[in-house]
């Protein structure tokens, strides 16, 4: 890392799927400026990236823990089969037949969770480095729910759990994606992807650092599908499109700087996670310029660090 700069910032890291990994590229280039935020705000892949690096995950850890996972993601992240199969069972028996598996889930995070919670230590929320708010969909209220780490005034529409709440199951529960990854259960509430109702939670900024409030928002792909697309196709620029619209109609909002990682699709995968890391340290250093002048830093703040990397 440069020489670190005294300036606070905020920065909130939006949700993006495997696109997210962008997110530790970000990190990096803001570590090389000198600079690290004060506080961070996240959603689904930001809240993993942001809720790592607030509980101290340095950001050369983050950078090969995403490429171990990624290479070895049939050990980390197994397809469920049986426990989506055993979902469907428990609703079409209503609840007679019951199989000990993560129920209606394509993947099985069990043991992702270890390595998250070994990571972290199971420390709770309220112990992270840097302030941290990440978002959940709350299934229970049909509300935004709020994991913070420190107490905080609930928003309009949204419900604040308990900041003993571990901090990997905030990630988990931030991250868990509609029949892919199982539901988490906080304090009574059946939690899914933060996506789902804020995939940009710029707004929470304030909560948990001054201004000036910097995003780092995720979508769109690159290209154009063929004339006949596959499924990947299909749900590639499908979500692309999703993300790019709630990602910056949201994220824009209220923010003093936004940077867009360049979008990586339709081949985006775990095979691609050092380029979409990549892609995020490109959009973040091109952004040096804006961002020196929103801190007050000196013209040639990272330069000469970078130079020596």
């Amino acid at each position: 890392m440069g020489q670190e700069h005294g300036a606070s910032f905020g920065l909130t890291l939006s949700g993006g799927g495997l696109w997210g990994l962008a997110h530790v590229g970000v990190l990096r280039a803001l570590e090389e400026l000198g600079v690290r935020p004060a506080g961070i705000t996240g959603t689904s892949a930001g809240a993993l990236v942001g809720g790592l690096y607030a509980a101290g995950v340095g950001v050369d850890d983050l950078w090969n823990l995403t490429l171990d996972v990624t290479r070895h993601h049939r050990r980390y992240l197994p397809l469920n089969y049986r426990g989506f199969v055993a979902g469907a069972l428990r609703n079409l028996t209503r609840g007679r037949v019951r199989l000990r598996a993560q129920y209606g889930a394509l993947i099985s995070t069990r043991h992702f969770a270890a390595l998250l919670r070994d990571l972290t230590q199971s420390q709770p929320m309220s112990a992270t480095r840097i302030p941290l708010i990440l978002v959940a969909s709350d299934l229970s209220g049909g509300t935004r729910a709020i994991l913070a780490s420190r107490a905080v005034q609930p928003p309009p529409g949204s419900t604040v759990l308990p900041t003993s709440t571990p901090l990997y199951q905030a990630i988990l529960a931030s991250m868990a994606v509609p029949l892919v990854f199982p539901s988490v259960v906080v304090a009574g509430r059946v939690l899914m992807d933060g996506g789902l109702c804020d995939g940009a939670p710029t707004d929470l900024l304030h909560l948990v650092a001054p201004r000036p409030h910097l995003a780092v928002l995720i979508g769109g792909t690159e290209g154009q599908p063929s004339l006949e697309p596959g499924f990947e196709e299909v749900a590639t620029h499908s979500m692309g499109f999703v993300l790019r619209d709630l990602n910056r109609v949201r994220g824009e909002t209220g923010v003093d700087l936004a940077i867009y990682p360049e979008p990586l699709g339709p081949l985006a995968g775990f095979s691609r996670a050092e380029a979409l890391m990549e892609s995020g340290y490109r959009a973040a250093r091109a952004a040096w310029p804006e961002i020196r002048a929103l801190l007050g830093m000196d013209l040639s703040a990272g330069d000469s660090a970078a130079a020596q990397g």
